[in-house]
């Protein structure tokens, strides 16, 4: 009768095992999947905002030779100038910001992810202490202490990159702005249409990037809420672990 139970249990372990591994891979390509669209959407930020930058500089570029040059009064002409300094300044700000991440990015490539790798080491040669001596409680104690203090170090990791970029809203806003002010110089229309247009138009302008900004914060605080529940996860298992498996009564 022992050596059935022994038998059934035998297969409920394995059985759960196979799960176990069906379950992990999941995850593991739920996390590739992650990274992949992540490194997508970076990729497209960047190029939304070096292309964002090119056309400000390009436009005050052919500004600038008509408002030296121009043998004749330009109507609104200080429309244009405000317009071009507004391009101006969102092309620079592109370029200091493009210039930021590069550095920011050189600066951390080579520690990368040291402080985490130094975590898992410690994780991994505990386990293998462990390995050799499964009673020793200085052991048991040390792995539960490290493993604790990886989910706490990743957890802070994760919030340290959680902020909202507004940078993005803001040369859009500005490339935008500009736009509209430029126009005032050629516009053919009354000048009452020109403010009813322009004042919609900014309407409209404030309302987008009002309910953008809404919506990255309500993602971040999905997101935010989401990580808590797996954070609280983490450590109950490693609390059962610790107890349960370990034997720690501590």
């Amino acid at each position: 009768m022992q050596s059935e139970n022994e038998l059934t249990k035998k297969q409920i372990r394995e059985f759960l095992s196979s799960e176990l591994k069906g379950s992990q891979k999941i995850l593991n390509d739920l996390r590739r999947e992650r990274l992949d669209k992540t490194l997508s959407a970076i990729e497209k930020r960047d190029k939304f905002s070096i292309r964002i930058g090119e056309l400000s500089l390009a436009i005050a570029a052919a500004l600038t030779p008509i408002l030296v040059i121009a043998g004749q009064p330009i109507s609104n002409k200080e429309y244009l100038i405000i317009g071009l300094l507004i391009y101006l300044v969102t092309g620079l700000v592109t370029i200091f910001n493009t210039k930021r991440c590069l550095e920011d990015e050189l600066d951390t490539i080579s520690s990368m992810g040291i402080d985490l790798e130094r975590d898992v080491e410690r994780i991994n040669h505990i386990t293998s202490k462990l390995i050799f001596d499964p009673d020793n409680s200085t052991y048991k104690q040390e792995y539960v202490k490290n493993t604790k203090e990886f989910i706490r170090n990743l957890t802070t990791i994760k919030k340290r990159s959680d902020n909202i970029n507004y940078y993005l809203d803001f040369i859009t806003v500005g490339f935008l702005i500009a736009t509209i002010s430029c126009a005032r110089a050629v516009w053919s229309f009354s000048e009452i249409s020109y403010w009813i247009t322009a004042s919609l138009f900014l309407v409209g302008l404030i309302i987008v990037t009002i309910k953008s900004a809404f919506k990255a914060k309500e993602r971040q605080l999905g997101k935010n809420y989401l990580q808590k529940e797996l954070d609280k996860e983490n450590n109950e298992y490693t609390d059962w672990y610790s107890k349960n498996v370990l034997k720690d009564e501590r």
